[in-house]
């Protein structure tokens, strides 16, 4: 099952299907694993040379993701242009300052931590036990886990996803502004910076064209995709070439002519992209538009009939 994409496809991608697919046949639930995982739960302590300390926290991710989240949105309040100290400095400084004196100004813990979960509703509806869902930045956890974040959320967003591949085509645009809802579909697509094997959240990366706006990209889904600061300069300094795909995968061409195919996080049925046992669609020299291949499973979701092609939409 993994051999397809193991042809083109890094290796930090190929381990995070090898974990899907390993919980998945795991004759054991996921959420029994889960359940006698938690019941190991610690906080350690040892001490370490030159007066330091280290404290360990070993809990579920999920709580362990929004301490995280929360420290790291404290530290980026800090923008004192004298202070000198580093941002993993400032980060242990935040941690220590409020597990001992408190939020400051405020009883309690005033920030509500956002962490994004993916619930498959159609796993949900068919056997929640077993079932799947994912955490940003960690991976998949139990269903059941997910649900239980879910049932304290103060809000939920629908995301449409592809009924075979799994990944996210859009969201729901009523309580957004275009812009803001495009942010939102590539953090729920792609959830990590999309150069290969760079594993940088969604957080830390930035949308990019793929196809420069000034050149004429326009600013969709097609033509947008997350990279950190560091993988934009791969791209726009140091000869890197991305072509995108129309299933959602991109093509890399590295200086000297290296090609390797990425694929969204959300997807989670690689069996269904064609292009990893073939290759991307490249774009003609004589053509401004790309080549689009629709599959018949494509063309089901579309509505089209088996010999129906795109209409021409003029946007590139």
């Amino acid at each position: 099952m993994l051999l397809p994409m193991a042809k083109t496809a890094p290796d930090e991608a190929i381990y995070q299907r090898a974990r899907r697919l390993h919980d998945r046949l795991n004759p054991d639930s996921a959420e029994n694993r889960q359940r006698n995982a938690l019941a190991a739960r610690n906080v350690r302590m040892w001490n370490d040379e030159d007066g330091m300390a280290t404290l360990q926290l070993h809990h579920s991710a999920d709580v362990i993701h929004s301490i995280n989240n929360s420290i790291k949105h404290m530290a980026s309040q800090i923008t004192d242009p004298k202070d000198s100290r580093t941002q993993a400095q400032v980060e242990a400084d935040a941690f220590a300052d409020v597990y001992l004196n408190g939020w400051p100004g405020a009883e309690g813990m005033p920030l509500k931590p956002r962490v994004s979960i993916t619930i498959p509703a159609v796993e949900m509806l068919a056997n929640p036990s077993r079932g799947l869902a994912e955490l940003e930045g960690y991976g998949p956890i139990p269903l059941g886990v997910a649900l239980k974040i879910a049932a304290d959320a103060p809000s939920f967003q629908r995301v449409l996803t592809d009924p075979w591949t799994g990944a996210a085509i859009d969201v729901e645009p009523k309580r957004y502004r275009p812009s803001q809802g495009l942010r939102d579909l590539l953090r729920h697509r792609d959830q990590h910076c999309g150069f290969p094997g760079c594993r940088r959240p969604a957080d830390s990366s930035e949308i990019d064209h793929i196809e420069a706006y000034g050149q004429g990209g326009h600013t969709t889904r097609q033509n947008t995709h997350l990279l950190c600061k560091q993988h934009q300069m791969f791209k726009h300094a140091l000869g890197w070439k991305v072509l995108a795909c129309p299933d959602g995968s991109k093509t890399w061409i590295s200086p000297h002519g290296l090609r390797s195919i990425t694929i969204p996080e959300s997807v989670s049925n690689v069996e269904n992209f064609d292009h990893l046992n073939d290759h991307c669609p490249q774009r003609p020299e004589d053509e401004t538009t790309p080549v689009v291949r629709l599959t018949p499973e494509t063309r089901r979701v579309l509505s089209l009939d088996q010999d129906e092609d795109l209409p021409d939409t003029g946007t590139g």
